[in-house]
């Protein structure tokens, strides 16, 4: 019996054997796709909602402590003190009145230019590189009072810690202004995340002026699906590997349809006709 050529039946199994790899491997990046999407929305929301946490407390440390900053230092230190004991996210409160600093709930000196201003304006919230207490990233909250500017220096690991705790790897980030801040305490220039068409989930606004967003572009899609499919992706290559192989041996089967068939006439060809 005849059967098909070498070369055909490899072309063959080859072409399945692609197909089958590549409808595979789209199928389990689309998943992958589709879970990051629904994980990062998830992450935003946790996220968000424990920097808001901290924010709502340090603008609540700043309404109670209002008619002591009003006063004499000297004479309203400790009650500001007590304050920024009880609050679970704030670290310290600094009181100044113009350029110059007229109290601050610290136990050691402090000049002046030490305290992180931010850009100029009544903007409410400041994303610090440098703290004065830890010399880690803070983040501050502004509020004038009359003709002094009260300012609450939350811990900063309230913020990048809420970025690192809901995802566990460098995908969701704190923007500020023109600054950004990620799951490490680390800051980078906002426009780095914004800029070569890299897509952004972002959270719900809010009424502070930040945002969280997080990476959802092809590498983190690729990132997803080997953290969380990886079985399927390297079963793909070996599925199709199989069917190129079955592909190959049964098309070379003396039995196989392809390799039973009569071979067609041809005019002029020397097959005997037999009459009755």
């Amino acid at each position: 019996m005849p059967t098909d050529p070498l070369a055909q039946r490899l072309r063959l199994a080859i072409v399945l054997g692609l197909l089958l790899l590549v409808g595979l491997t789209a199928l389990n990046l689309l998943q992958a796709a589709s879970g990051l999407r629904k994980d990062n929305a998830r992450s935003l929301n946790h996220a968000r909602a424990m920097i808001e946490s901290a924010i709502n407390d340090g603008q609540s440390l700043v309404k109670a402590a209002r008619p002591l900053a009003m006063g004499r230092c000297q004479d309203e230190q400790l009650a500001l003190r007590d304050l920024i004991t009880a609050s679970p996210y704030a670290r310290a409160l600094y009181v100044l009145e113009g350029q110059q600093l007229r109290c601050t709930t610290l136990h050691r000196p402090i000049l002046t230019r030490d305290i992180p201003r931010g850009p100029a304006g009544n903007q409410t919230l400041i994303l610090a590189r440098h703290s004065p207490i830890t010399g880690q990233t803070a983040i501050l909250y502004r509020q004038p009072s009359g003709d002094r500017t009260l300012l609450v220096e939350l811990d900063g690991f309230h913020i990048f810690g809420a970025l690192q705790a809901v995802m566990g790897e460098d995908n969701l980030f704190f923007l500020l202004g023109d600054q950004a801040l990620d799951g490490h305490g680390r800051t980078l220039p906002a426009a780095r995340l914004l800029e070569g068409g890299q897509r952004l989930q972002q959270s719900e606004p809010t009424a502070h002026p930040y945002r969280l967003v997080a990476l959802n572009g092809y590498k983190e899609v690729l990132a997803f699906a080997w953290a969380y499919n990886q079985e399927n992706l390297l079963a793909a290559p070996v599925l199709a590997l199989l069917l190129g192989l079955l592909t190959f041996y049964l098309r070379g089967r003396s039995g196989s349809p392809a390799a039973s068939s009569p071979e067609p006439w041809r005019p002029g060809s020397s097959s005997l006709i037999c009459n009755p």
